[in-house]
């Protein structure tokens, strides 16, 4: 092999992390108490090992999963992406944190929404990276407005499914070593844990459970529920 041919260090480690960093993204399989919990669920089917829609999905998919696949890697992309960039505004925190008794939300863009109510603040779904398991799939059309270091203190964090598109590893991983609290749907809880969120920050809701948050009552909602990404979390709405 010719010195032009051998990976260099900087390589190896690069596709290495990379590697390591989507097998970790997918999360792991609920277990345990877990697991039992969401058995016990009324929306659970012991017979088919995952959850059931409350109406039937009478959708239909137009293209193949091997279809999908071949588009995503062989097919035309001119209009996956505008042509241009998309205009953004940077937040003005100081103003959305004063008082007021009216909710105040800012779109942080696709899922991403942080909201101020009763003195408190909420993020949903909170991606601020690809939203997916590598760097060439689920690409941004471009960077996130801010960063999650430049965003106020959370107090609440609302993720209602596993898609990439909606939890993201690397977001909540930001959050480890804060005070923000997490509401979810049954078996999202395992994937948080393993990206270093303690257990005791993490209440994970089926359809129609309520919590009471200083005052706020969050109820998880029924939504649609299709081709996950793990068969095992449950969707929600919030209201």
């Amino acid at each position: 092999m010719s010195e032009a041919q051998i990976p260099s260090e900087t390589h190896r480690p690069n596709l290495y992390r990379t590697i390591r960093e989507m097998f970790a993204s997918m999360g792991p399989r609920p277990l345990g108490p877990r697991l039992e919990r969401i058995k016990a669920s009324q929306q659970y089917s012991g017979a088919k090992s995952k959850f059931i829609n409350v109406v039937p999905d009478s959708t239909k998919l137009e293209v193949t999963f091997s279809g999908f696949i071949k588009q995503l890697l062989f097919g035309e992309r001119t209009d996956f992406f505008p042509a241009h960039p998309l205009p953004t505004v940077r937040p003005d925190f100081a103003d959305f944190l004063v008082s007021s008794e009216h909710l105040k939300f800012i779109w942080l863009g696709h899922s991403t929404f942080l909201l101020h109510l009763n003195h408190k603040t909420l993020l949903i779904d909170p991606v601020f990276n690809n939203a997916g398991p590598l760097p060439f799939i689920g690409r941004r059309f471009q960077a996130p407005v801010i960063e999650p270091s430049a965003l106020p203190p959370i107090d609440i964090i609302l993720i209602s499914h596993d898609h990439y598109d909606h939890l993201d590893m690397k977001t909540i991983q930001f959050f480890q070593d804060k005070k923000s609290i997490f509401l979810t749907t049954l078996g999202i809880g395992a994937y948080l844990e393993q990206w270093g969120i303690a257990s005791g920050r993490i209440t994970e809701l089926d359809w129609w459970d309520r919590k009471n948050v200083d005052g706020i009552t969050f109820t998880c909602t029924p939504v649609h529920f299709s081709v996950p990404k793990q068969r095992d979390a449950w969707w929600q709405g919030k209201a």
